[in-house]
Parts: C-alpha cells; structure tokens; sequence
C-alpha cells in the first residue's frame, strides 16, 4: 500500500507538473496572440496621415476590438497585470486614432464651410454679370470666376454639385446671350455684304 502510494503521488505530480506547463503555454500563446492584436492596432496609430482612408482603418480597428472580445471570452484567462498593460496599449492606439479622425473631420468641415462661402460669393457675381451685354469683359470676369472656382475646394459633393448648377445657369445665360448676339451680328453682316456684292455688279 505505501508503495502504491508512493506511486500515486508521483503520478499526481507529474499530471500536476503537467497541467501546470500546459496552462503556462496556454498562457504564453494567449499573451502573444492578444499581443498581436495591440500591435495591429499600434500599427495603425502609427501609420495616420494625410492620406489616411478614415473609414477603412475605423472599421479595422472595429475588427480588432471584436477580436479582442473574442479572444478573451474563447481562450485561456490571463494574468491581470499582464492583460491590463495589454488593454492599456490597445486602448491608447485606439484613442490616438479617434483623436485625429476627430481633428481631420473638424478640419474637413471648416475647409468645406470655407469652400462654400467662396462659391457661393462666385455664384452672386456671375448672378450680377449674366445680364450684362458688354462681351468682351465680361467673359474676361466670368473666366475669372471659373479660375476662382476651381481653387475654391471642394464643399461636399451634394452641394457641390447643386452650387455648380446654379453658376453654370448663370454662365449659359450670358454665355447664350451672347451667341445669339453674334449670330444676329453675322447674319447682318451677310445681308450687308449681299448688298454691297448687288451694288458692285451695278456698278461693273
């Protein structure tokens, strides 16, 4: 009996020793695999810029957090301190993320709201020069204006789109009134000419 004891409690130990290194690796992994998602997200704080695409990386980070979550509730708990200074990296990419997609959104609408003031101040000029019948300068102001329009920005592409429609009306107007000036000037100038042809064959 003390033998088979004695057998036993190496038995225990050994399935002991056992469970704990298998818990250890399930933990090492655990670590490294949740470790991985910190540094896909560190990597994508790291990488914003001017030609960040906001959407995508706010739906990778999303992926992520999903990931996250569920990462923890599938595998092996760890340890607190370690899952807490993991949680704190991930949390501060994220953070940092928000941070500048918040900024670069505020910038975004001042540069749009300052894209539509000018254009709309563009569309009261040309609204002011569409009647106008002196040609030759105003097409000058109306090139100009279209100059000031395409260094105006972009003001969102509905609005854009609605204010382009309101200056290329006011354009037309001018711009078909005095097609319609020159027309009437040629046709006047063939009758003229026809006269002054039926007045040389007299004169021949």
């Amino acid at each position: 009996l003390q033998s088979q004891l004695e057998e036993l409690r190496k038995k225990a130990a050994a399935k002991k020793d056992a469970i704990a290194k298998a818990r250890k690796e399930a933990m090492t992994k655990a670590i490294a695999e949740r470790t991985s998602i910190v540094e896909k997200a560190e990597a994508l704080a790291a990488g914003l810029g001017d030609n960040t695409n906001w959407r995508s990386t706010a739906d990778k980070f999303r992926s992520l957090f999903e990931q996250w979550q569920e990462h923890q509730r599938n595998n092996v708990r760890i340890d607190k301190a370690d899952a807490d200074a993991l949680w704190s990296r991930f949390s501060t990419a994220r953070t940092a993320f928000n941070v500048a997609r918040r900024k670069w959104a505020q910038t975004r609408d001042a540069e749009r709201n300052e894209a539509k003031e000018a254009k709309e101040a563009i569309i009261a000029e040309a609204e002011a020069l569409k009647d106008s019948t002196a040609w030759v300068e105003t097409s000058r102001k109306f090139s100009e204006l279209m100059d000031r329009w395409k260094k105006a920005g972009r003001a969102g592409r509905r609005e854009d789109d609605a204010m382009w429609a309101q200056f290329r009306a006011a354009a037309d107007t001018f711009f078909n009134a005095r097609q319609a000036d020159r027309d009437q000037i040629s046709s006047s100038e063939k009758e003229n000419l026809a006269k002054k042809e039926e007045l040389l064959v007299k004169a021949e």
